[in-house]
């Protein structure tokens, strides 16, 4: 059983860069030397540990008992509250990493409290209401900066963590789509700027609905 939906992009990303996809792939083994050492994936699969148990059991059932047999829906939406919970607890460093594994000692924030913060920020620009947000580490730092302030340099060597946004929107129908998105853009960068001292490498914004004013 997949952890993925065929035809649809639904890969999500520890902090780490491993992907939960991979890890449910291998729960049935011992963790990798990477999984061993990084606390983003340890957690990931403790969670994902106690649904393949449960997945097992279903299966197990269903061998012995068609009666048992679980509809592909059932064990759809199974996964897809696994995944949310993953996420929900997913912490990002405050601090760029140098490597894809992550130190435990990192500061971090967690993608939640960044989520809240980016849907808080896309609402305080009329017309707009925020929707479902996700926020991934840009560790290749290719991206282009988003038009914001760029935090104060520490006076250490440690730099700002580098992310890139995803938010889907709703506009009102008077809304001028483009000039609202390009506000809700600056509002997020400089809320994430200024709250977390973070840098946004990218925003992308989807409109999704049109509602009456």
């Amino acid at each position: 059983m997949a952890l993925t939906d065929r035809g649809r992009d639904r890969a999500e990303k520890l902090a780490c860069g491993r992907s939960l996809d991979g890890i449910w792939e291998r729960i049935a083994g011992p963790p990798d030397d990477h999984e061993q050492s990084c606390p983003y994936c340890t957690e990931a699969r403790e969670r994902l540990a106690r649904l393949h148990q449960a997945t097992r059991e279903l299966t197990e059932h269903e061998a012995t008992d068609p009666a048992m047999e679980v509809s592909p829906n059932l064990k759809a939406s199974i996964l897809d509250i696994a995944r949310t919970e993953v996420r929900r607890s997913r912490l990002l460093p405050l601090v760029q990493p140098d490597e894809r594994v992550a130190e435990p000692d990192q500061l971090t924030v967690s993608e939640r409290a960044l989520a809240e913060r980016i849907r808080a920020a896309a609402d305080s620009v009329t017309g707009v209401h925020a929707r479902r947000c996700s926020v991934e580490l840009d560790l290749a730092g290719e991206g282009e900066r988003a038009d914001m302030e760029a935090p104060e340099p520490s006076e250490t060597d440690d730099r700002p963590a580098r992310i890139a946004v995803t938010l889907r929107i709703a506009v009102s129908a008077r809304t001028v789509i483009p000039e609202a998105v390009a506000r809700v853009r600056t509002a997020i960068g400089e809320e994430l700027a200024r709250r977390a001292g973070l840098v946004v490498t990218m925003i992308n914004i989807t409109v999704e609905d049109v509602y009456d004013a």
